[in-house]
């Protein structure tokens, strides 16, 4: 990473700390809400640089998946999102300026039985500026790091004993992609700080959701590096149903029906299928497989109200094949429907 991407990123940092600061309060139209779920952290889960933070950044989105699942179930309610998190946050201002205090004294008036979730994602002001340090430099503020996040964990968890809350904390993903099993380097020091975030939370009992590994080859793909270091749409999006998946809240599989070909004799070699597929919460893909093997993605269409796709069996040496659709939602829950189909003749 060169001098110049560094001092670009560091100012980012600082800008946007300016330009996005304090809590967010978000809160369905019912006067109270049978569930509560609380974002604490930095400039990630404060929904930087997401085309509209307070919708599409990763709690927001995640807030909407657990209110789907909530309201699906046999005791329906809302979730309240209450979002702590501030742009630019370090572990040392996350104790000192404020949030920590913040979120104790949420955690302290929640109604008994109301507090569900908890995310943590803080930590990366700390390892940014640290790129170009030297390694005496890198392992004294990692020392630092750790006692200072040992101790915003210890209090938390002592907070929480009073509630059947489940809290995430994650790590953070390596925007060098470099190989952290050479000693010394940039990737290598990043797990150093996410083996200190990793091993703090399963030892208070925490779930971690791995972003380091889950975005591994995926930097260009889900952040909006090298203009800028934080998440996008996509990103924020894929941390949401990362975290989501790890929740294990939702448990029902999506239904699904193979509604085209509605009889055994194809007409065509190239038959369409169509498939209803149905899900508690949102569906995350509808694949065809035939015989077995994947073979594509169906499309939604919604003035069908139909995943839709054609099978091209027009080089096909058999005259019978099984089409399968696999349905997953974003909780990995998965279904499936099969039909057996006669080709006509080549």
């Amino acid at each position: 990473m060169t001098r110049s991407l560094l001092a670009r990123m560091i100012l980012t940092l600082g800008l946007l700390s300016a330009l996005f600061a304090g809590p967010v309060h978000l809160q369905s139209s019912q006067a109270q809400t049978e569930q509560l779920y609380l974002a604490l952290g930095d400039s990630i889960p404060a929904g930087l640089l997401a085309s509209l933070p307070t919708e599409r950044g990763y709690p927001a989105l995640l807030r909407d998946l657990m209110e789907a699942e909530r309201l699906s179930s046999d005791d329906p309610g809302t979730v309240e999102l209450i979002n702590l998190a501030r742009a630019g946050e370090t572990i040392q201002s996350f104790q000192d300026d404020g949030q920590l205090q913040d979120a104790l004294s949420e955690i302290e008036t929640a109604p008994a039985g109301s507090l569900r979730t908890v995310t943590l994602t803080i930590g990366g002001n700390n390892i940014l500026p640290l790129w170009e340090a030297t390694s005496a430099e890198r392992d004294e503020q990692l020392q630092e790091f750790e006692a200072e996040y040992n101790e915003v964990i210890d209090q938390l968890a002592s907070a929480l004993g009073a509630h059947d809350a489940d809290v995430v904390v994650t790590t953070y993903y390596d925007l060098t992609e470099g190989d952290a099993g050479i000693e010394g380097s940039n990737a290598w020091w990043l797990r150093q700080f996410n083996n200190v975030i990793r091993d703090a939370a399963r030892e208070a009992g925490f779930a971690v959701v791995d972003l380091e590994s889950l975005f591994e080859d995926r930097i260009g793909e889900l952040t909006w590096f090298p203009a800028d270091i934080h998440p996008g749409n996509a990103g924020h999006q894929f941390i949401a149903r990362s975290i989501w998946r790890e929740l294990s809240y939702d448990q029902t599989a999506p239904d699904v029906e193979i509604t085209r070909p509605d009889e055994v004799d194809a007409r065509s070699r190239v038959p369409t299928i169509h498939a209803s597929v149905t899900d508690n919460v949102e569906i995350d893909s509808v694949m065809l497989q035939i015989d077995s093997e994947d073979s594509h993605d169906l499309i939604y269409v919604p003035d069908r109200d139909a995943w839709i796709g054609v099978w091209d069996a027009r080089d096909v040496e058999r005259n019978e094949a099984t089409l399968t659709v696999v349905a997953t939602d974003v909780s990995g829950n998965e279904s499936r429907d099969s039909v057996t189909i006669s080709l006509p003749s080549r």
